[in-house]
């Protein structure tokens, strides 16, 4: 039986969109599912691209460095960590708990943010700095602040936990100059408890 034109071209045209459809759900969806995820990440930089970190509170503020090794070396001895309090000599830098700052950094690096709905994607919220008590930022819990090897320095100014405490509020590389309005995100809560750990315990 011969086809008619118009019977042709509806058939080509189902073939086409059916071609379209499979190449974005099905060879698309990969794609997509890595671009969220990335934009879940609280950062997107690795470990060991991490010079340096301070941890500032109301009570203290600590400052912690990556040792290098002479000779250089990829091992242990490259990525041997110090602690000491911000304004302290050389002297009083003292080796710092390896294990400990392992797994901060490693939530840092692969930590995800929360979303502000269970059906929802949106992952900051936009409020007028007005109500920056509300969120628990006059003052905050403290500031994490993370030195890469490249010179670049990424910040998170943690506020207090959300309904559940399931997250804690935080400013993600808050702008500088402030601008009027602040832009939330939701970090995970393991997080102050690294920041509001004494001295004592983060050393070796």
């Amino acid at each position: 039986m011969k086809l008619q034109p118009l019977t042709l071209t509806l058939l080509f045209l189902a073939l086409l969109l059916g071609g379209v459809v499979y190449v974005f759900e099905i060879q698309g969806a990969p794609q997509r599912q890595a671009t969220q995820a990335q934009s879940q990440q609280l950062f997107t930089f690795k470990a060991e691209a991490v010079a340096g970190i301070t941890l500032t509170t109301s009570q203290q503020t600590l400052v912690f460095q990556r040792g290098i090794s002479s000779p250089p070396s990829p091992t242990a001895a490259a990525s041997a960590w110090t602690v000491a309090l911000q304004g302290a000599t050389a002297k009083a830098q003292t080796p710092a708990n390896q294990t400990l700052v392992t797994e901060f950094l490693n939530l840092l690096a692969t930590g995800q943010r929360g979303t502000f709905a269970s059906n929802s994607t949106q992952n900051t919220l936009m409020v007028e700095k007005a109500r920056s008590l509300e969120f628990g930022f006059q003052p905050p819990l403290g500031t994490i602040q993370v030195h890469l090897q490249n010179q670049t320095t990424h910040i998170l100014v943690l506020g207090k936990p959300n309904f559940n405490r399931t997250f804690v509020y935080a400013q993600i590389d808050p702008p500088t100059p402030p601008t009027p309005e602040i832009t939330l995100g939701l970090v995970p809560m393991e997080l102050t408890g690294f920041l509001q750990r004494p001295l004592a315990e983060w050393q070796q």
